[in-house]
């Protein structure tokens, strides 16, 4: 019995060591996991002190905000100026095409030199055109684009094009009617006495352009120009040799225009953009008999005609400087023209939206004609024009135009009294 007590008082011994060794494993662990539990409740307290921190940080800035409500202003300012860009969506046409349409309106105040010639001497309002510019987006490298010109006593297309963009060797084609390339950008109503005599009007035709920096060349082939005759200005009296839209017969396609560019970039010196080009065609024998009417003692039946000059354009920041030169012959009538253009955008530091910026012109031009001159006939008179404009912004889109012409005519006898101020408000859509 005494052996069998002894065994089990051991057993019993060695149970309880056990359990108390489980005990104290228990415990171990328990206290490693307090010790991970701990940390992680400092790590959370670490942050939420600095959500606290930036929370106070971002209260001080709105304070700042609303107490200085300059930043408020930029904000609004940029706010606005991004609902003044245009819409880039349009509409879509019936084809799916994204269409786009613009256009504007011109009222105008004219007062012209009381003189016996003068088509309206009274000074007058008068309703210049309305003008749609529809342009529809056939694919990313094709458009169509018209100028839709409506007057109290005709509607017309005057622009209508489709050009092909991104073909090879960075080139671009355009077909159908539009001015000659050699048209500048134009700020002033007033067409200079280069642009009446040569570029004013629009031709039927392709015209290809390529461009390989700082260089580009055009190329163009279409039916031509017609001669014909129209005043310097708005008043249509005293009228001079004008290349004029083809409304005759159109005597298949004569005319061939080649021009080669140089335009970069010249840092702090500004940009410069040259242009040097030449047209070649045949007059037709309404173009000999206009001339042998309108020129004293003309009788050849020379059809030779071409033109050939040079364009430079220059901006140094809000300084443009524009000057173009063109050599005619017509048969045997040789012309020449030439004007210079430097203007200047003057930005005013005022709050109000209305007359903020103003465009200061100045024009000077002259055109020769290499015949005898005759009072009775105004095509032979050898010119001049000096130009004064200012071109305000009115407001957004709309354009106040305040243009004063000095002409000066050589008419072999007698004096014409045709200087014109002009004043015109434009509004764009």
């Amino acid at each position: 019995m005494a052996k069998v007590r002894g065994i089990a008082c051991a057993v019993l011994f060695l149970s309880f060591c056990s359990v108390q060794l489980a005990r104290g494993d228990e415990l171990s662990g328990l206290k490693e996991q307090m010790g991970v539990l701990q940390r992680q409740i400092e790590e959370q307290a670490r942050q939420m002190g600095q959500m606290q921190q930036r929370i106070e940080e971002l209260e001080a800035q709105r304070a700042a905000r609303i107490q200085s409500p300059e930043g408020v202003a930029d904000r609004i300012t940029a706010l606005e100026e991004r609902l003044e860009q245009p819409h880039k969506g349009g509409l879509l046409s019936l084809k799916g095409a994204r269409f786009e349409i613009g256009g504007e309106l011109e009222l105008e105040f004219i007062n012209t030199q009381d003189d016996a010639f003068i088509s309206e001497p009274e000074p007058h309002f008068q309703l210049d055109k309305f003008v749609l510019l529809p342009k529809v987006h056939l694919s990313d490298n094709a458009t169509l684009e018209a100028e839709l010109e409506f007057t109290q006593s005709s509607v017309k297309v005057v622009v209508g094009t489709l050009t092909f963009s991104d073909l090879p060797l960075d080139s671009e084609l355009k077909i159908g009617l539009d001015c000659r390339f050699i048209a500048p950008s134009r700020k002033t109503e007033g067409y200079p006495l280069n642009g009446n005599a040569f570029w004013r009007d629009e031709e039927l035709g392709l015209t290809w352009s390529t461009k390989r920096e700082p260089f580009y060349g055009i190329l163009s082939v279409s039916q031509g120009l017609e001669l014909d005759s129209r005043g310097v200005g708005e008043d249509n009296s005293y009228r001079m040799l004008h290349d004029n839209v083809l409304v005759g017969s159109y005597g298949g396609v004569k005319e061939v225009g080649v021009g080669l560019g140089f335009a970069q970039e010249l840092g702090r010196l500004g940009a410069v953009d040259v242009l040097g080009f030449g047209f070649f065609n045949e007059l037709s024998d309404a173009d000999v008999a206009f001339l042998k009417a309108n020129l004293s003692g003309y009788t050849s039946n020379d059809d030779e005609q071409h033109r050939a000059g040079l364009n430079l354009d220059y901006d140094l920041g809000n300084f443009n400087f524009f000057t173009q030169y063109i050599a005619a012959r017509d048969g045997d009538l040789s012309r020449y023209g030439w004007y210079v253009q430097p203007s200047y955008k003057v930005t005013l530091p005022v709050k109000w939206k209305y007359f903020k910026t103003h465009d200061f012109l100045i024009r000077y031009g002259r055109y020769d004609v290499d015949a005898p001159k005759s009072f009775g006939l105004p095509a032979t008179w050898d010119r001049e024009e000096l130009m004064f404009a200012v071109i305000s912004e009115v407001m957004k889109n709309v354009k106040l135009k305040t243009e004063y012409s000095i002409n000066d005519e050589k008419t072999g006898s007698g004096a014409a009294r045709n200087d014109e101020l002009l004043m015109q408000l434009e509004v764009r859509f």
